[in-house]
């Protein structure tokens, strides 16, 4: 990884990372705790090009406990699973 895209992700990242309770914590919901890391910094990096990616495929969350409310006002219960591709 060149050093400059390796700065860039390490400063994104260290935006929350490693901090303990007060100023990276939150009792809230809050946005501003998530931070995106631009998949093109490492994929200049590795010399990959974004137009021919070598690989396919994404990544996928499971989320175990899902709950909602139906526009009649009744509770339902589920699991989900989200898939966002590579590309």
């Amino acid at each position: 990884m060149s050093n400059n895209n390796q700065n860039d992700v390490v400063a994104i990242a260290g935006k929350h990372l490693g901090k303990v309770g007060g100023e990276g914590y939150k009792a809230t919901y809050d946005p501003e705790l998530l931070v995106a890391i631009p998949r093109h910094l490492n994929r200049e990096a590795y010399g990959i090009n974004e137009g021919d990616l070598p690989f396919i495929g994404g990544d996928v969350w499971n989320a175990y406990e899902v709950s909602a409310i139906t526009t009649k006002g009744l509770p339902v219960a589920g699991m989900m699973k989200i898939y966002c591709p590579a590309d």
